[in-house]
């Protein structure tokens, strides 16, 4: 039988092909930044063989990997890491098996990231937390445990050291993640936000920072150090987390290439691992802090933007239906308390949809947004404006003294919604039917009390348009207005 789409077949051949050759770029890229970052780890910062205490940054890039793009990266580890291990000195056999312990490790980690459903954009402190627990609890002792297991019955270390070399291990390995994963998985996520001229400025600038403090300065207290960088990066991390973790990055490379060059704060002990230790946990420290911090902000405020959508209109900025019940409950309280008059205003504009027809939805969220800033404009503090949708709105007018008073508030705002709109060069204008009932004291009736607002602003449209009657509330299930 003859493929009847012949085309739709060959377009799939050709996808499949594009997505092998994307995959297999991406293995051969992260296999050569595995083994670039691994040299620059041993050159630099302290080793034993291939284990060492302080930050193995290619941990960091392989977690990363892994997370994004799935197994089908896990080549490029195991690549990068048997390039690293062959080029440390370590014979081909425990070359090998250090290779697929790394491998398996990268596996683990995409299994437990889906079993746990974590979010890889970490937008919430539970997926900070839920990454950085199996880092520490699950994936760096998996590692250190079969690693250096490995490397004992090769003979490839000294066996004396096999206790500390499991500790550099699981050290050194969560301290590469730890301090790249997040930040990579950030930018991945706001790469469109970030500004690599600003990114770059933040590095150099707490690079400088650092130096200064340890070397010109020559500060001595760790507390002191952390009181003044800090800080500085939990503010940055409230305005953007990538930015301040950018800078903690920056701040820990710095203070352990420092250390290589006897420099700085670390290299005051005699004891070397006393001095990498520390620094560990000085790194370990304020990354975490800038990430729970910072992501608590954030979430603080994703929080309140939502609370915001749930009772402010997004076109307007005014509050809407949710809040009705209770600025009418606060105008009750008002009525009994001061012996003043309240009402409610149902406001609907004349003549809207012919400018929704005629010039579009975008020119009439223009003039919607420009009534409601002009009726603000001309009400007391006390008063409420809100939108219920479209082209109605409500409005409650309290601390009415005398019913003269409001007739001159309801005029003025007649008078405003009358002046022309100027819209994306067009010149729309519209006027307003306004339906208006005295809220009675007692018990708050709502529906019915926005019922009788509404069928009194109808009243006033059948009337001509362009003006308000005003009526009192009737009693609930008495009737209504004719």
């Amino acid at each position: 039988m003859m493929n009847p789409n012949p085309g739709i077949r060959e377009r799939g051949l050709s996808s499949l092909q594009d997505l092998r050759k994307k995959t297999a770029v991406r293995i051969l890229g992260l296999a050569l930044l595995y083994y670039v970052a691994g040299k620059f780890s041993f050159a630099v910062f302290y080793q034993a063989k291939i284990v060492t205490l302080t930050a193995f940054l290619p941990e960091g890039f392989a977690l990363a990997a892994v997370l994004v793009y799935g197994p089908r990266i896990i080549p490029g580890i195991f690549l990068g890491q048997l390039l690293l291990a062959l080029d440390a000195g370590l014979h081909p056999l425990p070359a090998l098996g250090i290779s697929l312990v790394n491998s398996a490790e990268a596996g683990l980690a995409f299994l437990l990231a889906r079993e746990l459903r974590l979010d890889i954009r970490l937008r919430s402190v539970r997926d900070i937390l839920l990454l950085v627990g199996m880092i520490l609890f699950i994936l760096q002792p998996f590692s250190s445990l079969l690693g250096n297991g490995i490397l004992y019955l090769t003979q490839e270390t000294d066996n004396a050291f096999f206790r500390s070399n499991l500790v550099y291990w699981w050290f050194g390995n969560t301290m590469g993640q730890l301090l790249l994963t997040p930040l990579l998985l950030f930018l991945r996520t706001d790469y469109r936000r970030i500004r690599i001229p600003i990114l770059l400025l933040i590095v150099a600038a707490f690079t400088l920072l650092n130096y200064l403090l340890q070397v010109t300065i020559g500060m001595h207290s760790l507390a002191l150090l952390m009181l003044v960088t800090l800080p500085l990066l939990i503010q940055l991390g409230t305005v953007n987390l990538t930015y301040a973790l950018s800078g903690g990055v920056a701040l820990a490379l710095s203070s352990l290439v420092m250390v290589h060059y006897h420099l700085g704060i670390f290299v005051r002990e005699e004891d070397l691992s006393c001095n990498l230790l520390n620094l560990n946990f000085f790194i370990l420290s304020v990354l975490l802090l800038v990430l729970i911090i910072g992501t608590l902000f954030r979430e603080k405020e994703e929080a309140l933007a939502e609370l915001k959508m749930a009772h402010f209109d997004p076109l307007t900025g005014l509050l809407n239906r949710n809040h009705l019940e209770t600025q009418l409950q606060q105008s009750l309280e008002l009525l009994e308390r001061e012996q003043s008059l309240s009402a409610l205003c149902y406001i609907d504009l004349d003549h809207f949809k012919a400018i929704n027809d005629s010039y579009g939805h975008a020119v009439g969220d223009l003039v919607l947004r420009e009534t409601a800033y002009r009726i603000r404009r001309h009400l007391r503090p006390d008063d409420v404006l809100l939108r219920l949708g479209g082209d109605e709105f409500l409005l409650i007018l309290n601390h009415i003294r005398r019913r003269e008073e409001m007739e001159e508030i309801l005029n003025r705002i007649l008078n405003v919604i009358a002046r022309p709109v100027r819209a994306e060069g067009h010149l729309c204008s519209v006027t307003a039917s306004i339906g208006v009932v005295l809220i009675p004291q007692g018990e708050l009736h709502l529906d019915s009390l926005l019922r009788q607002a509404d069928m009194t602003m109808y009243r006033a449209k059948r009337k001509g348009k362009n003006c308000y009657l005003i009526t009192e509330a009737l009693p609930v299930g008495q009737g209504e207005y004719p």
